[in-house]
């Protein structure tokens, strides 16, 4: 056995000594998400519109797509401390042929949400679609849904100009998220988050 170490050692070796040994420390903080966002926003899709109805004097109506309207509109509130609430506004950026680029005029899309609040138009001037007033003393609620998958959505499309072009036309909804219950915006002057 003696034997047996030995050849170990030799086939082994020394090892040489440390000169110096120092530690590093790895730090990670582990903290909440003490914020506020919008986590999800919905995609609204509408039936087809015959051109020639677009073209009459008559505003052409196109009811949301029965299934076409997907994802709900999810607000995050995980702030610490004493939070008031917050709000959203949605604005429509014109819809725009796809492939040509040409856009139709005074377009108004009106939203329906399933939790029974009123409707509401989007169009190019900013509209709030969502109120949050938290209780005195709160602090943020968790998360917060809002289906807008009622079959009421629609838009609503006036008299176009003759060289509109048949194609797919979409549009963007800018959503805004606000820091505050729109009972404390003060002028209409607020700060998105």
């Amino acid at each position: 056995m003696k034997q047996l170490i030995a050849m170990l050692v030799a086939l082994i070796g020394v090892a040489p000594n440390a000169v110096q040994a120092t530690s590093t420390l790895g730090d990670i903080e582990l903290t909440t998400d003490q914020s506020l966002k919008i986590l999800e926003v919905p995609n609204l899709e509408f039936n087809d519109a015959l051109l020639s109805r677009v073209l009459d004097p008559i505003p052409v109506k196109a009811d949301a797509k029965p299934g076409g309207s997907e994802g709900d509109l999810v607000v995050q509130d995980n702030r610490q401390g004493v939070v008031s609430g917050w709000h959203v506004d949605a604005q429509l950026v014109s819809f725009t042929n796809v492939a040509t680029g040409h856009q139709l005029e005074n377009v108004e899309c009106v939203v329906h949400f399933a939790d029974g609040s009123t409707s509401i138009p989007l169009d190019e001037t900013p509209h709030m679609v969502w109120d949050m007033e938290y209780p005195a003393g709160s602090s943020g609620g968790g998360v917060f849904i809002m289906d807008p998958r009622d079959h009421s959505n629609h838009v609503i499309i006036p008299m176009q100009r003759a060289e509109i072009a048949p194609g797919d036309y979409r549009a963007i909804i800018h959503w805004t998220l606000h820091d505050t219950p729109a009972s404390e915006v003060v002028g209409g002057e607020h700060v998105p988050v």
